[in-house]
């Protein structure tokens, strides 16, 4: 009953994983105030309060896709909350703004998400996510089988044999 919860928590893990390389590719630390204002940027972005329902939205689908596993859901929410929980994070995040972005350009997001428009996107965003979520959710369980026979096929033959060009719409 278990083994349909394995493709969508290795996903995870595997995003997971991959933030914590990239965090570690991160070549030099941006200066005091570059990250200041990145963290001002957060702040006006609502990062916290997105990131937080971003993971209750995480569970919910997990649980949605394999209903098998929601007495796991409260165990899913504090191993989150302990290793992805925002306090965490933040620094982390603020460095990615500060790498991506001058300090010039985080003043000037500030300054939009300030606005009311930017409040607005602020606001819709993590539903606009969550929607996002559910569709490539949804996607991947309906072409679950399809994934895993291209999973173990890629596990059995050579590296060479990658083939994107399906579109999966």
């Amino acid at each position: 009953m278990m083994k349909n919860t394995r493709v969508p928590l290795i996903m995870i893990l595997l995003l997971i994983i991959s933030a914590m390389t990239v965090h570690a590719q991160v070549e030099e630390t941006p200066e005091a105030e570059h990250l200041a204002v990145a963290h001002e940027l957060l702040i006006a972005m609502e990062s916290e309060k997105a990131h937080t329902e971003g993971i209750e939205t995480m569970v919910e689908l997990q649980i949605q896709q394999n209903p098998a596993i929601e007495q796991l859901g409260p165990a899913m929410r504090r191993f989150f909350r302990k290793y992805a929980g925002w306090d965490r994070l933040k620094d982390f995040f603020a460095e990615i703004y500060a790498t991506e972005f001058t300090e010039s350009e985080l003043r000037d997001l500030v300054t939009f998400y300030s606005t009311d428009l930017g409040k607005k996107v602020a606001r819709l965003t993590p539903g606009i996510q969550k929607k996002a979520a559910a569709f490539g959710a949804d996607l991947v369980q309906k072409h679950q089988s399809d994934l895993q026979r291209m999973l173990m096929e890629e596990m059995e033959t050579p590296e060479d044999s990658n083939s994107d060009s399906e579109s999966p719409y």
